[in-house]
């Protein structure tokens, strides 16, 4: 991996991405992306405060590529259930074919996605996109349709992703045919949850 002069650092964060998706959080480490970009680590280090600044770049952009995949399988679809099974599905099969992006992505910043989805967001910068936004994006599809009532759309964030993100932490690594049960009952219990 190569970088132009005044680049480093997205390079830099471009590499730690792609030591995430081979081994997690643990594999992210500034030495080893100044390495894979070609530059010692003390210049890498000057773009980064510490190891703990430069894993919370990558984890963002491990966020939004959870982000695009929600999103590129909530497009596929018109209705605005069918929209809202798909980013959950989407979520979870994110965990099957990116374990070590999904590892990442929340391990160092948990409170990230809890402060998007309470609204809470002048705390952090939102992710761009933003996996959160995504999800309250079509529980509000479904709430102006009349499939979720006004009185059931209050924290109906909470529960989709609390009941998708456990499962899809829960699944991470393990066989995707052999827990395609739990992942319909864990679906279908969030739409009745909310549509009923």
């Amino acid at each position: 991996m190569s970088y132009h002069h005044g680049n480093l650092a997205p390079a830099l964060v471009a590499a730690g991405f792609a030591l995430a998706r081979q081994g997690g959080t643990a594999a992210v480490t500034v030495r080893e992306a100044a390495r894979r970009v070609g530059v010692s680590a003390p210049a890498a280090y000057r773009h980064f405060e510490d190891r703990d600044a430069f894993v919370a770049q990558v984890a963002r952009c491990c966020r939004q590529e959870l982000a695009r995949t929600m999103m590129t399988a909530r497009d596929r679809h018109r209705s605005p259930k069918r929209r809202f099974r798909a980013t959950g599905r989407a979520y979870i099969e994110f965990a099957f074919d990116e374990p070590g992006l999904l590892e990442c992505a929340f391990t160092p910043h948990q409170a990230h996605t809890w402060n998007a989805i309470a609204g809470a967001t002048e705390e952090c910068a939102a992710d761009d996109p933003d996996a959160a936004r995504v999800l309250i994006d079509v529980l509000d599809e479904l709430h102006a349709a009349g499939v979720i009532s006004t009185a059931q759309r209050p924290g109906a964030e909470l529960v989709a992703w609390a009941s998708v993100h456990g499962l899809a932490m829960l699944l991470a690594g393990t066989d995707r045919v052999a827990a395609a049960p739990a992942i319909e009952r864990v679906l279908d219990g969030v739409e009745a949850a909310l549509f009923g």
